[in-house]
């Protein structure tokens, strides 16, 4: 006896676009409206970006289906700006009338999505395109065969997912990958009743393989129902007392999640005695929970053998706290002793240095300590501590006052001695000396707004020969390697081109040897123009007021407010001190004159170096500590230069200038980039000429007789001293 079979089948495309495409939620879904294709209607939901990792889930579902259907799906997103860019999936698919859908759960990645290149979105619009090709075949044999068939629920895998994975047993029969129980992965009811939680927050609950479930024990359930089935049976409750089902479910399900998570130190006898009460509850109305009583079992199994321990360890406790005295008796005993040694080492110290102190005293005199440290004169001293005092805010207290602690910071710095050395000299504790030394510190560093050189320009009446050339010259600017010490792994960063280990430093000076700016940490391979570049970019960094401008060296490039010699062209002073001895050109010239000015920045330098012995050797100071030392050094540099113009590094110098110019930042306009300029170098070539046509107009050699030409002579003498 044969069946008729009759064929029926349709296809239709629908095309959905979605604006403020992201702003869409991602908790509930966005559902597109219902559309036809024959006499079945569909509909299409997406989820965001929280749907699954970074992926847009979405899924395809037949509304209202009663009868088995097969049917082909193509669902893409084409690219707006291109048409040939398109991202598509075809699947073919088993809808039952128990079936939710066909869901794609990681669809296409947001990062493809969202991308401008690809063209997906535009203008916020995303569009999806869904073709959908169905075929009923109404055969009662075949629909109830097809009607028991579970198929993948992620047709975009094509192989098996580990849940639904099959392996052959050893008797050739098939089994599951996740238990071997019959109830496994299948549909609550088998469809044959509208299930409704029927609760106020039912918003709440999502469904489960046909069964209610709150989100939150989602995830747990879901691993429960695929290895063991669904927990609630309707053997003993019927299918229409499901929102009863559904919350015995929830309470058993509270304690299960408490089951899973606790320890088994955390337990105690009233959380036993309620899953014991929850579990014969379930187990009473014919629940599958077989699984659990097995589980629940061990658990009490595992809490006898930590009573057990308990109890031992009860056993142990007195030998243990009595163990636990006796260390602690011994270790006051070793308190004691300890104290002991250090009030005897204080003592051995004080006695010991006061005597050496006194014998050095009474040999040398009292001022021989500090001596090459503390210089000020008497008429400056009071001056400089009212400074500190006032401004840094040093002050005194119950067992040092100020001008010790700024003896023990400039000993410091002025001779790099270890804090053992420096402490024994002082009679005081290292950690006494590196407090002072760190206060004293902060200290000096707050003061640059007061010690930090104002620049000022050269004025035309100057009468110093060195500068009246450079009308509005700043200063001079270069940069110096101080050595330091740094960790291992930042070593090729600060490597210098002569393989030393330093940090590269920024100083400015002006005329008179004062330091105008200073910034220490560049990494000793950066070079002095990129170190200049950065410093004039940043904010708050190095200020040049349009029209002004500092000297350089080669190795700068000649821009606005930096003016550098003439490549190719004599230089050096050195290079002077041979052969003949007078410039044979206005380049020349004008380079002789520039290495003369510029050379003040060469002497701040070995002013400080010399002065400083922190600066000639690396410290074992961390990078960040070292570079206040030198800011400090530049700023105590500066006070010594306007308090003690009599000083013993510098006996020969005595320059006085004219009326000078000082330059507000506030009133000019700041030079904002460092580039090689056409303009600045007309500017440098006209200035060479001036020198050059000054120098002719004088009379010749020739002309001023035999004893004109000692005149040259002289300024090789001149400068032969300035090198030596």
């Amino acid at each position: 006896m044969s069946s008729a079979i009759e064929v029926v089948s349709s296809s239709s495309k629908f095309i959905w676009k979605i604006k403020n495409f992201s702003r869409l939620g991602s908790e509930c879904g966005v559902k597109s409206d219902v559309f036809y294709v024959g006499s079945f209607k569909w509909r299409v939901i997406i989820y965001g970006e929280d749907g699954v990792y970074d992926h847009l889930s979405l899924f395809l579902c037949a509304v209202g289906l009663t009868k088995p259907l097969s049917a082909e799906f193509n669902i893409a997103i084409t690219s707006q700006t291109n048409s040939k860019n398109r991202f598509e999936k075809d699947v073919e698919h088993f809808f039952d009338s128990n079936s939710g859908g066909l869901s794609w759960e990681k669809f296409m990645r947001f990062s493809e999505l969202i991308d401008p290149a690809n063209g997906f979105i535009v203008n916020g619009t995303c569009v999806i395109a869904v073709e959908v090709s169905w075929t009923l075949k109404e055969d009662p044999i075949v629909d109830s065969k097809l009607a028991g068939v579970k198929l993948e629920s992620d047709p975009a895998k094509f192989e098996e997912t580990e849940t639904e994975k099959k392996t052959k047993l050893k008797d050739g029969k098939s089994g599951t990958q996740l238990g071997e129980h019959p109830g496994a992965g299948q549909t609550f009811g088998e469809g044959r009743h509208n299930k409704k939680v029927g609760f106020s927050d039912e918003k709440e609950f999502e469904d489960v393989g046909g069964f209610s479930i709150l989100k939150t024990q989602a995830p747990i359930y879901m691993q429960i129902w695929l290895k063991y089935g669904h927990i609630p049976s309707t053997q003993v409750m019927p299918i229409s007392s499901y929102p009863v089902l559904v919350m015995v479910v929830k309470d058993l399900m509270n304690s299960i999640i408490d089951m899973h998570q606790c320890r088994y130190v955390d337990l105690s006898s009233e959380m036993i005695e309620g899953w014991e009460e929850k579990i014969k509850m379930a187990e009473t109305i014919k629940f599958n929970i077989g699984w659990l009583r097995e589980r629940f079992e061990s658990v009490k199994k595992g809490v006898g053998g930590m009573q057990e321990i308990k109890t031992e360890l009860l056993e142990h406790s007195q030998p243990l706290r009595a163990a636990k005295s006796k260390i602690k008796a011994i270790e006051d005993e070793l308190k004691k002793t300890e104290d002991q040694l250090i009030a005897a080492k204080d003592y051995l110290r004080e006695n010991i240095s006061g005597l050496l102190s006194e014998s050095d005293m009474e040999i040398l005199g009292s001022g021989y300590l500090i001596s090459g440290v503390v210089k000020a004169g008497e008429c400056n001293q009071n001056q400089d501590m009212v400074l500190l005092s006032a401004i840094s805010g040093l002050e005194d207290n119950r067992n040092s006052d100020v001008e010790e602690m700024v003896a023990v910071f400039l000993y410091v710095i002025a001779h790099h001695h270890k804090n053992r050395v420096v402490g024994f000299m002082f009679k005081r504790s290292g950690e006494t000396i590196s407090r002072y030394v760190n206060t004293v510190l902060k200290g000096v560093i707050r003061l640059q707004g007061e010690l930090l050189k104002q620049p000022v320009a050269v004025a035309t009446s100057s009468v110093d020969e060195r500068w009246n050339c450079f009308k509005n010259c700043l200063g001079a600017l270069d940069g110096t390697h101080i050595s330091i010490h740094v960790a291992t792994e930042d070593k090729p960063r600060y490597r210098t081109r002569k393989s030393s280990i330093a940090t590269n430093v920024l100083c400015v000076c002006s005329h008179n040897l004062e330091v105008i700016y200073v910034y220490p940490g560049w990494e000793g391979s950066a070079s002095g123009s990129r170190v200049l570049r950065e410093e004039i970019y940043k904010k708050n960094g190095l200020e040049v007021p349009q029209g002004y401008y500092y000297l350089v060296d080669a190795g700068y490039p000649n821009s606005g407010g930096f003016l550098a010699p003439f490549r190719g062209q004599r230089y050096h002073l050195k290079e002077w001190g041979q052969g003949r001895l007078e410039p044979r050109t206005a380049e020349e010239l004008f380079n002789m004159k520039h290495c003369r000015a510029r050379n003040m920045i060469e002497r701040v330098f070995g002013l400080l170096k010399m002065r400083w012995a922190i600066l000639r050797s690396p410290s074992w100071y961390p990078v960040n500590i070292h570079c206040r030392f030198i800011m400090a050094c530049c700023l105590i540099h500066n006070l010594i230069r306007r308090e003690m113009p009599m000083d013993e590094f510098l006996p020969e110098d005595n320059y006085q200038d004219g009326p000078v110019n000082l330059v507000s930042p506030q009133e000019s306009r700041m030079i904002e980039f460092v580039d090689s300029s056409d303009y600045w170098a007309v500017q440098r070539k006209e200035l060479a000429d001036q020198m050059w046509e000054r120098i002719r107009e004088r009379p010749t050699l020739g002309q001023q007789g035999p004893g004109a030409s000692n005149a040259w002579f002289c300024v090789g003498v001149f400068l032969k001293n300035i090198i030596i």
